[in-house]
């Protein structure tokens, strides 16, 4: 019995070290064996770029009218989505706020003054009339005194209501013109202060609409992107605190619906792309993140990408095919552009390919080893090459060649 067993036991260690062969035999020292079968499939010429994502559109929030910094005095966050009429910023209104009571009290003042001057006129009217009926009554008495038939009367009187007559009427004309000159003077004046008040009406209701902008609202909704300021000789996001001039633009609402990607190209590729084109667009920020694209446009002319850089690219614009609400203007994107679509080849990675003397090889997996054979090679992209002649679909290759490896 114990004999039994023992033989047993030599038979089981013998086939477990059959088995062990006959894996380093198919599996051979020198690589991880990773394989892959080949398949025909479509290749993609792709031109590798990078950039950012961007809003195509965006709406500018800026310091409201003052003669004065602004300071604020609080601010929404970095990165909301805020709808039309939320609040965006405060300014501290303390200036406006004086510079409002000063409108108001110059308006009341010329208010005042006007009024004064209209009630001045409306007497000087009734004096007038009080001083003309006056005149024409001593005119008309005087004139009654002047008779045509001079027997009727001593010379030497006619000859006094003559020139009683002709006072009465240099008196009447005098009054009249005099009131004339001082009406005109009058209402003049009254111009002035209306003209006066209507400056200053002006001034008042500026002064009260930028201080109700002292609180500055959406006037869209959108993604909040705070802009930048120069503070203390460096440039960094606004914050509380800050005082900026008016009319500087604090905040952007990128609109959400317009984000596109906008990437460079070297002069090489320019070439190659076009407005139709498809692309992959990858995001930094998000690994597992692919989003489809086209070319939208291509710039004419190259540029420097940015102040450093001693080369040109071309910007080429690519929109997205759907908007991820995770996507932020800013991010880092990479977009690969596919120039051209070959269907129904042989392609295999890159790193299988093994480069001896100019040659070509791969690795080819069987179940009695590895065969190294050499393979005419075509087009080749980032990650895959297509294979010409040399391969076969449905046949077996290391995904990784082994460092040294017998040729079968």
């Amino acid at each position: 019995m114990k004999n039994l067993f023992k033989k047993r036991n030599i038979f089981i260690f013998a086939g477990l070290f059959l088995i062990l062969f006959l894996l380093y035999l198919i599996f051979p020292k020198g690589s991880d064996q990773l394989t892959i079968e080949i398949k025909k499939g479509n290749f993609e010429s792709i031109v590798e770029t990078t950039g950012e994502i961007f809003a195509f559109k965006s709406v500018s929030v800026c310091a409201p009218p003052s003669r004065w910094r602004l300071q604020v005095i609080w601010i929404v966050k970095e990165g909301e989505i805020v709808k039309e009429g939320d609040v965006l910023v405060k300014f501290d209104p303390g200036e406006l706020q004086k510079e409002l009571n000063e409108r108001e009290s110059e308006l009341n003042s010329l208010k005042a003054e006007l009024k004064q001057r209209e009630e001045n006129l409306k007497a000087m009217e009734l004096d007038y009339e009080m001083q003309m009926n006056s005149a024409k009554l001593e005119y008309e008495l005087s004139k009654d005194q002047v008779v045509e038939d001079e027997g009727l009367v001593p010379k030497k009187n006619l000859e006094e209501a003559k020139l009683r007559l002709k006072a009465a009427e240099e008196k009447f004309n005098k009054t009249k013109e005099k009131f004339e000159v001082t009406k005109r003077e009058a209402e003049a004046n009254i111009e002035i202060i209306k003209v006066k008040i209507k400056n200053a009406q002006n001034n008042y209701n500026f002064a009260k609409e930028s201080l109700d902008k002292m609180t500055v609202k959406a006037p869209s909704s959108g993604l909040v992107v705070l802009n930048e300021i120069w503070v203390g000789g460096e440039e960094r996001k606004v914050q509380v605190g800050d005082s900026v001039w008016s009319g500087y633009c604090v905040i952007s609402l990128p609109q959400f619906s317009t984000l596109k990607t906008k990437v460079w190209a070297s002069e090489v590729d320019a070439g190659k792309i076009k407005k139709g084109q498809k692309a992959n667009i990858s995001i930094d920020a998000f690994p597992g993140l692919k989003i489809k694209g086209e070319v939208e446009s291509i710039a004419q002319v190259g540029a420097k990408r940015d102040w450093a850089s001693t080369k040109k690219e071309f910007e080429v614009i690519l929109g997205l095919s759907k908007i991820d609400e995770r996507l932020r203007p800013g991010m880092t994107a990479h977009g690969e552009i596919i120039i051209e679509e070959i269907k129904d080849v042989l392609k295999v990675p890159i790193e299988a390919i093994k480069e001896e003397e100019g040659k070509s090889f791969v690795f080819i997996k069987t179940a009695f080893g590895t065969k190294k054979r050499e393979v005419k090679l075509g087009k080749r992209n980032s990650t895959h090459i297509i294979v010409e002649d040399g391969l076969k679909e449905g046949e077996k290759i290391l995904l990784i060649p082994p460092e040294e490896s017998k040729t079968t």
